[in-house]
C-alpha cells in the first residue's frame, strides 16, 4: 500500500470584483506558480481543492491536496 502526502491549507484573498466575475488566476505559493480557475460568484469561506499540489509523498506515493480557503476583501467605499 502506497502512502499519500499530507493535505495542506492556504488562504487567499480576492477582491470583490474577482469573486463576482471569476476567471483564471495565477497564485504564487511556496515559490511555485499555480494556475487556478475561480468560478464566478465564489463566496467568503469557500474552499478550493487543488489535487496533487499539497505535501510531497514518499517515493511511489501520490502528493496530497492543497486546500485554498477563500476570503473576499471588502469593497472600498
Amino acid at each position: 500500500r502506497t502512502r499519500r502526502g499530507r493535505d495542506q491549507q492556504a488562504e487567499i484573498t480576492l477582491s470583490l470584483e474577482d469573486a463576482l466575475t471569476g476567471g483564471p488566476r495565477v497564485l504564487t505559493l511556496k515559490g511555485q506558480n499555480l494556475r487556478i480557475n475561480i468560478k464566478p460568484g465564489i463566496r467568503e469561506g469557500q474552499r478550493l481543492r487543488l489535487r496533487g499540489k499539497g505535501g510531497e509523498a514518499p517515493p511511489g506515493g501520490q502528493s496530497g491536496d492543497l486546500i485554498l480557503i477563500v476570503h473576499v476583501a471588502p469593497h472600498p467605499a
